[in-house]
C-alpha cells in the first residue's frame, strides 16, 4: 500500500491598519527672545537658536488625536472634523530685537507651508494642510484674521515701534483654531497610519510697512507628546484591516499553514470526483480592526493550478489527483468572493501604565460647517472604532481528495498551494 499524503499550504494576503491614544490637564508656556513674548495655553516653546521660539501645540494634540483611532468610514463625508481645538494667544512681555521697525506698526502674518489649501468656514479664514496620512488634512484658522500675503494678518500693533522694542499688551490678542479633517479615504496600512505633519503647520512672521523682519515662530506638532519617550500615542487613521489568525490548530504566523490529509489506498479512487477517506476539516479564523460603516468582508479563494471542477487544486497542471477545497461542504468556486460574519466591539477607554486614560476611540462632527469646539457636545460622535473575529462563526474548510480523470491514479505523494485573501469594504 502506498501513501498519498497532500501537503495543503494556505497563504495569506491581508489589508492592514491599527492605531491608539491621552488629554493631559493644560498648561500655559511662555516664550521670549526676539520678537513678542507669547501666551498661549497648552504650547510648548522651544528655543530656536537666533530666531524667535517655534510654538508646538501639545495640549492641542492631545485633545484632538492622542490615543484615538478612525477606520475609514464612508459614513462620513470628506470635510467630516475628527477634531478641533481654539485657543488665544495674549502678548505677555516686551516685543523685542526689531530692528529697522522704529516709528512703523507691528504686524503678525500667518505664512502657511508650501502644498496649503486656503480654506474659510464659520472659524474664520485659514488654511488646511496635508498630514502623513492620505485623507487627513490639519486646518489652521485664525477667526479675526485679514489676507495679507502670502497668508493672514492675524496681529498688529496698538502703537508705532519705539526704537526696537514694543511694550507688553501693544499686539492685539488672536485666536488659532486647529482642526484635523477628513479630506477622503483613509487608504494607510497598519503601518503607517499615525497622523503627522512633517513639514509643520506653516510660521507667524513680523512685519512692518518696510517688510518682513529676519525671524519668525514656526508653528508644529508634536511628535511625542509630553510625559511619554516615543511617539506610541499619535492618533492614527487607516484603512480598515483583517488577518487571518489560524486555520484549524494552525497558526498564520509569517509562514503558511498546512494540513496534511490522511493516507489513502490507491484502490480507494474508484471514478472521478472526490472521496471522504482521508479527507480533514479545519475552521478558519481571521481578526479585523474597522469602524461600525465596515459591514462587509469577504474571502477569496484561489489555486495555484486549478482542476476541470470547482473547488480542485492540482500540485502540476493534468495531475491524475488533486484536493476539493469546500466552504460548509460546498465546492469552492475560485476567485469568488464569499461573505463571512464576525462579531466587532468598539475600543472603550483604558489606562496607561502612567495613569492617563486613553481614548481609543475617534470623534466626528456630523455637522460640515459650523462645528462646536466642546468635541463632547451633540455634534460631535465616537467614530465606532474596534476590533473582533469570527472565533464564533469559524469558516468551515473541508479537504479532500479528487480523482480528476477514469484512470486510477499512481500511488505517491503530492502537495497542493491554495491561496486565500480577506477584504473589508
Amino acid at each position: 500500500m502506498f501513501d498519498l499524503i497532500p501537503l495543503k499550504s494556505f497563504a495569506c494576503r491581508s489589508l492592514g491598519i491599527v492605531a491608539l491614544g491621552l488629554l493631559a490637564a493644560a498648561y500655559s508656556t511662555l516664550s521670549t527672545a526676539a520678537g513678542c513674548g507669547w501666551s498661549i495655553a497648552g504650547v510648548q516653546f522651544p528655543a530656536s537658536g537666533a530666531t524667535a521660539p517655534s510654538m508646538v501645540f501639545d495640549v492641542q494634540g492631545k485633545k484632538m488625536l492622542f490615543s484615538r483611532t478612525w477606520y475609514n468610514d464612508d459614513r462620513y463625508p470628506v470635510g467630516s472634523l475628527m477634531g478641533i481645538d481654539s485657543s488665544t494667544a495674549t502678548q505677555y512681555q516686551l516685543c523685542n530685537q526689531l530692528n529697522g521697525a522704529q516709528a512703523q506698526t507691528l504686524v503678525l502674518v500667518y505664512e502657511p507651508p508650501p502644498g496649503a489649501m486656503a480654506y474659510s468656514d464659520g472659524h474664520g479664514p485659514g488654511f488646511r494642510i496635508p498630514t502623513s496620512v492620505a485623507g487627513v488634512a490639519m486646518g489652521v484658522q485664525f477667526p479675526s484674521a485679514v489676507p495679507y500675503p502670502p497668508g493672514l494678518r492675524v496681529s498688529m500693533g496698538s502703537a508705532p515701534v519705539f526704537g526696537t522694542t514694543l511694550p507688553p499688551n501693544s499686539m492685539a490678542p488672536f485666536t488659532i483654531t486647529l482642526s484635523v479633517v477628513k479630506t477622503g479615504s483613509f487608504t494607510a496600512q497598519h503601518t503607517g497610519s499615525h497622523i503627522s505633519v512633517p513639514g509643520g503647520l506653516g510660521r507667524l512672521r513680523y512685519a512692518t510697512g518696510n517688510g518682513f523682519l529676519s525671524f519668525d515662530h514656526a508653528l508644529s506638532m508634536p511628535t511625542i507628546y509630553s510625559g511619554y519617550e516615543d511617539g506610541r500615542q499619535i492618533g492614527s487613521a487607516s484603512a480598515p484591516y483583517c488577518a487571518f489568525t489560524s486555520l484549524g490548530n494552525r497558526p498564520f504566523s509569517g509562514v503558511a499553514p498546512t494540513i496534511t490529509l490522511g493516507s489513502v489506498r490507491s484502490l480507494d479512487f474508484t471514478a472521478p470526483g472526490s472521496i471522504d477517506l482521508g479527507s480533514r476539516a479545519a475552521p478558519l479564523i481571521f481578526s479585523c480592526r474597522s469602524s461600525g460603516g465596515n459591514n462587509r468582508t469577504t474571502v477569496t479563494f484561489q489555486a495555484d493550478f486549478p482542476g476541470g471542477a470547482d473547488g480542485v487544486g492540482l500540485p502540476k497542471a493534468d495531475s491524475e489527483v488533486g484536493i476539493q477545497l469546500l466552504i460548509n461542504d460546498v465546492p469552492a468556486v475560485f476567485g469568488r468572493p464569499l461573505a463571512v460574519a464576525w462579531i466587532r466591539t468598539p475600543f472603550t477607554p483604558t489606562t496607561d501604565n502612567l495613569g492617563n486614560t486613553l481614548a481609543n476611540q475617534g470623534r466626528y462632527c456630523t455637522q460640515l460647517t459650523n462645528c462646536s469646539t466642546d468635541t463632547t457636545s451633540p455634534d460631535w460622535v465616537l467614530a465606532d472604532s474596534g476590533v473582533g473575529s469570527n472565533s464564533s462563526t469559524p469558516v468551515p474548510v473541508t479537504l479532500k481528495y479528487f480523482q480528476t480523470g477514469n484512470q486510477r491514479p499512481a500511488p505517491g505523494r503530492i502537495r497542493v498551494p491554495f491561496t486565500v485573501t480577506i477584504d473589508i469594504q
